[in-house]
């Protein structure tokens, strides 16, 4: 079966949101690690609202000329991926990105259903790949199997991954790999999934 997994970067207290407000010193070793993630995926789910900044940045990113040649190798991937975008609101909006489909799911339980069934199917594993809200409504009903947060050394006020989680969830360590500007990736798997 499929893993839904949650390969994003983060502020050493959890951020998520707004990555222009607190993302300090990216490299293009951080590229490289996750243009390798990536082999991984073959589907990603976005957030409805973070879809518009994806959008607006990635079709481009493949031949933009100051981009890494890591980058334009991920924007590749993603330009080519299943992109499912999650809507509570029953959206008709026509989504421009190629191979892209909207997704309403105005309660929990059509979530659940969605992301039981797309598992279910044949391919690679699934990247949730942002938007804050849809990345704490998937962690608070553990729909997540594995997280691979790339912890940045900054703390910054905003949205928080765990908000929305209730109850303790236990996590497996599966490693951590350093990076040269004080990031470091921390890959956890779930210990349960409904």
């Amino acid at each position: 079966m499929r893993k839904v997994v949650m390969a994003m970067m983060t502020s050493l207290d959890g951020r998520l949101d707004k990555l222009e407000e607190w993302l300090a010193n990216p490299t293009d070793e951080i590229d490289t690690e996750f243009e390798r993630v990536y082999e991984r995926f073959d589907t990603v789910l976005v957030g409805h609202t973070f879809y518009y900044d994806m959008a607006g940045y990635w079709p481009k990113a493949e031949s933009d000329e100051n981009m890494s040649d890591a980058n334009k190798r991920l924007a590749r991937k993603l330009n080519s991926y299943k992109k499912y975008v999650f809507s509570r609101k029953d959206d008709k909006t026509p989504l421009a990105w190629n191979n892209t489909e909207l997704v309403n799911v105005p309660t929990d339980n059509d979530l659940i259903a969605f992301i039981k069934d797309l598992k279910a199917q044949q391919g690679k594993d699934i990247h949730v790949v942002g938007g804050a809200h849809l990345a704490q409504s998937l962690s608070g009903l553990g729909l997540v199997d594995e997280y691979q947060l790339y912890t940045f050394p900054v703390v910054s006020k905003g949205v928080t991954w765990f908000e929305k989680i209730d109850t303790k969830k236990d996590l497996e360590f599966l490693k951590a790999i350093p990076f040269q500007n004080g990031a470091i990736g921390l890959h956890y798997a779930s210990k349960t999934n409904p």
